[in-house]
């Protein structure tokens, strides 16, 4: 049903019936990659591959075709209409997708019809709508900033994509494989529903506000979250800053079967920071997580994409506290050759109570890293050939039902944008 709209959507814009200044745009990454602690490919996540260490690597290789490496593929509709000459409305529509299989990108479609340990499939704000990106209608004014409504970015995902030295890469950035780091702490809320976002621009400085709708009877609060961000751009420096609170956040995990969810409260804040000096772009940022027992106690969660939990747990991530550092360089050989390296730290704190350090419970204190180093060639103004490896590696309570606790990703790729 999902694929048959999409098509009548793409025809109709094609055609000319749709709206008179619709375009069609997207991208297509796909290419093959060799893992080496994988597991079977999943033709509906949006990683097809478990590109960086998880719970379901295995101490097993996998070549394959793959997809999704450095950007993830989409299909797009947008349009605007000039109201006045300050005012602009428009909307954006975005289906992401995997291009080995054609499936609409759904990473929680593995979990629900699997094991853990059987496909690779992971929680993702990609669950399978129709539009699993973006769904948004806007006003902007070229003097007072703009004002969107629908489901949209959230302003931690804005600003890691624009200072990951790796643009969010899923085959070679943690931030782009995992979207728990621009969701807050959730990957189910990198993206969210019912959001009223405003962007502004005041000579250097830039103002970004997002408000979520929980959309829960008797309580307004319930399944709601807010974010205020505060940018400035200073020549060749360009800084940024966000404060985040997310209520009854969501993660899941197989069930076997169904699935189960994790709800907290969770508050994120961070500075990013970038440079350019000539063909060089540094870039990076911090991050601090902090979880809690969701306030309502839990009532007011809520699934995307139509998927139902059979159990969940309001306490599991309660004293969380995840410590996010990244960095990187950027380097452009030539006008079309650019060379990027790149390094990932996630430290995470005690929080069973009994100060341990080792794997034995998921809440013992450990640690993520991960490393990158990856090659683009710009055959043209649309289209770019890379290649690159990344490794990464898990200890203690991180590494809590992990098989394999370390991971090299190496892979080469296309990449097409229209």
């Amino acid at each position: 049903m999902k694929k048959s709209l999409l098509a009548a959507v793409s025809l109709s814009v094609v055609t000319g019936v749709a709206h008179a200044d619709v375009t069609l745009y997207g991208l297509i990454d796909i290419g093959v990659a060799n893992v080496s602690h994988g597991q079977n490919i999943d033709g509906s996540a949006p990683a097809p591959l478990p590109y960086v260490v998880n719970p379901k690597s295995t101490n097993k290789s996998v070549t394959s075709i793959t997809s999704n490496g450095l950007s993830q593929s989409f299909l797009g509709f947008k349009g605007s209409e000039a109201i006045s000459p300050d005012l602009t409305s428009g909307f954006q529509l975005e289906a992401g997708f995997e291009p080995g299989s054609g499936n609409i990108a759904d990473g929680v479609q593995g979990l629900q019809t699997g094991t853990s340990n059987t496909t690779t499939g992971n929680d993702s704000s990609r669950a399978g709508q129709l539009f699993n990106q973006r769904s948004l209608v806007y006003l902007a004014s070229k003097s007072a900033g703009t004002l969107s409504l629908g489901r949209q970015y959230t302003l931690s995902l804005d600003y890691i994509g624009r200072n990951d030295p790796l643009q969010g890469s899923q085959a070679f950035s943690p931030l782009g494989y995992y979207g728990s780091y621009g969701g807050g702490g959730f990957t189910e809320d990198a993206r969210l529903d019912n959001a009223l976002k405003y962007n502004g621009k005041f000579s250097n400085i830039r103002v970004d506000a997002l408000y979520q709708f929980g959309g829960i009877a008797g309580n307004s609060s319930s399944n709601s979250g807010w974010q205020a961000g505060l940018g400035t751009d200073m020549g060749s420096l360009s800084v940024d800053a966000v404060y985040s609170l997310k209520h009854d956040g969501l993660s899941v995990s197989p069930n076997n079967p169904g699935l189960k969810g994790t709800i907290a409260d969770i508050r994120d804040y961070g500075v990013f920071a970038k440079y350019v000096m000539g063909p060089a772009t540094l870039s990076g940022g911090v991050m601090r997580y902090e979880y809690s027992a969701p306030s309502d106690g839990g009532v007011g969660y809520n699934t995307i994409g139509g998927y139902t939990l059979v159990s969940k747990n309001i306490t599991a991530a309660a004293g969380k506290k995840l410590d996010l550092a990244f960095g990187g360089l950027r380097y452009a050989i030539t006008p079309n050759f650019d060379l990027t390296g790149a390094y990932y730290s996630v430290e995470q704190n005690d929080f069973s109570g009994t100060g341990c350090s080792n794997n034995s419970k998921s809440s013992c204190s450990g640690s993520y890293e991960a490393y990158s180093l990856v090659a683009d060639y710009k055959l043209s103004n649309r289209t770019d050939v890379y290649a690159g490896v990344g490794e990464s590696n898990v200890s203690g309570g991180v590494s809590n039902g992990f098989v394999a606790t370390s991971n090299t990703t190496t892979m080469v790729g296309l990449r097409h944008r229209f």
